[in-house]
């Protein structure tokens, strides 16, 4: 019995520090990670043409 509720507050600390974790992303990298557009990317590109493609949607190299 009592491994079972360690194991159950070992989970719940783990799963409110993951959600506080994902907010906390959010809140710094949110803006930057989130732009919707989409690429085509043909079989024949190469790296430089991918390159290419996404400086439109990218801020810094």
């Amino acid at each position: 019995m009592n491994k079972k509720i360690i194991y159950s507050v070992i989970a719940i600390v783990f799963l409110i520090g993951g959600i506080i974790g994902f907010n906390l992303y959010q809140k710094i990298f949110g803006k930057s990670i989130t732009k919707d557009g989409v690429i085509y990317v043909g079989s024949n590109y190469h790296l430089i043409d991918v390159k290419k493609l996404l400086h439109e949607y990218t801020n810094s190299p």
